[in-house]
């Protein structure tokens, strides 16, 4: 690869967003009968030459983005996270992984950071109710999904220890053989 032009390749691979293998389609059409023109070798040359299809962002820029974002952010408080940020900072055409982007607000803000790990109130199903002991609230449920095969599901479920108490089929909704069946 010692005759191929360092900006031909830099243009394929970063303005006209070739893959490595067609860049060496293209280089092995270009110079045909050349050794060293392979994917690999392609892949080996733009490593080496830091040659990327997407721009990277350096961890100083990434920070400094993400201050900018924390900053405009601050009414909020620790709500947001990586996903957040990741959306915005995509909003203004900064592209970043979400691993990086974690790293970074951990650096920026590490007491949010500290204060969402800590927060599992929002990360756990609120409970619908509350049941002193066995029988004091029971949960109703039908299922009517199989009544064209002429068959109807009523399920009574302790709400305190979530066993099931009472179970009826019918072959149509009757009110009358629920409260014979479940309400015994």
């Amino acid at each position: 690869m010692d005759e191929v032009n360092l900006e031909h390749v830099k243009d394929l691979v970063v303005k006209q967003r070739k893959t490595h293998s067609e860049v060496s389609l293209i280089l092995q059409e270009a110079f045909p009968g050349k050794r060293g023109l392979s994917e690999r070798s392609v892949r080996r040359f733009c490593c080496e030459n830091d040659i990327h299809s997407q721009q990277r962002v350096s961890n100083h820029d990434l920070e400094q983005c993400a201050r900018t974002v924390v900053a405009k952010c601050t009414n909020v408080g620790p709500a947001w996270g990586w996903k957040m940020v990741k959306g915005y900072m995509k909003s203004i055409g900064v592209t970043a992984s979400e691993k990086c982007i974690g790293r970074a607000l951990s650096v920026v803000s590490p007491i949010y950071q500290a204060k969402r790990n800590a927060n599992t109130a929002r990360q756990v199903n609120p409970v619908p109710y509350n049941a002193e002991y066995f029988g004091h609230k029971i949960h109703l449920d039908q299922n009517e999904k199989l009544a064209m095969y002429g068959l109807t599901e009523v399920c009574a479920v302790d709400g305190f220890s979530g066993k099931i108490v009472a179970f009826a089929t019918m072959p149509v909704k009757n009110n009358v053989l629920i409260y014979e069946h479940i309400y015994r």
